[in-house]
């Protein structure tokens, strides 16, 4: 079965987009596995929601887009916690009428070679809560490695969660390929 690739930007979040933020984000699905939203999500704390992303993107260390398909805010993609040349957070939703067409993994590729270029990160990682298994697909998909589980990692509804850790890491493979072969030198000799 071929799926028809759906046509999607990332753009900077503006306040026009409250009425596809909301309809996209009031999700069970979603407040189930973010941190933050609860469920039925209101059109007021939709407009706190959004108003912090936009407020979000004028700090150093943080680069938020929305996704975009058709002028409409089907989702949210971005990176927290930035600290150039070393690490990055990975963040991300998307409505539930785009889900399974391949939106969010293409938009994960694209926002890690964006940090990788802009920051010069070494290391984009992500959290996933323990049960939510279609959101680790996702990373897996988009080239990153599980590299462990953080017993108790979150709080929500009163509950202790387990969260795997994701990572993709950017590596320089010459270098990396020239120390080991000064270091079998080494041994030889």
């Amino acid at each position: 079965m071929n799926k028809m690739k759906i046509k999607y930007k990332l753009r900077r979040p503006t306040k026009s987009d409250l009425k596809s933020f909301h309809k996209n984000k009031n999700d069970k699905t979603i407040a189930k596995n973010m941190f933050g939203p609860k469920y039925p999500l209101t059109l007021n704390q939709a407009k706190k929601d959004l108003n912090k992303l936009i407020l979000d993107n004028k700090k150093e260390n943080t680069d938020i887009f929305v996704i975009d398909i058709d002028g409409e805010a089907t989702g949210m993609i971005g990176l927290w916690e930035i600290i150039p040349q070393l690490k990055a957070k990975i963040g991300y939703f998307i409505g539930k009428d785009y889900r399974g067409k391949g939106i969010t993994t293409e938009a994960i590729k694209e926002i890690v070679k964006y940090g990788f270029k802009k920051y010069k990160l070494r290391r984009i990682y992500g959290n996933v809560k323990f049960e939510n298994k279609a959101s680790a697909r996702v990373l897996e998909k988009a080239g990153f490695k599980l590299e462990g589980i953080q017993k108790k990692n979150g709080f929500k509804y009163r509950k202790y969660f387990d969260e795997f850790l994701y990572a993709r890491v950017k590596w320089n493979k010459i270098k990396f390929l020239m120390n080991l072969l000064k270091k079998q030198k080494m041994t030889r000799m």
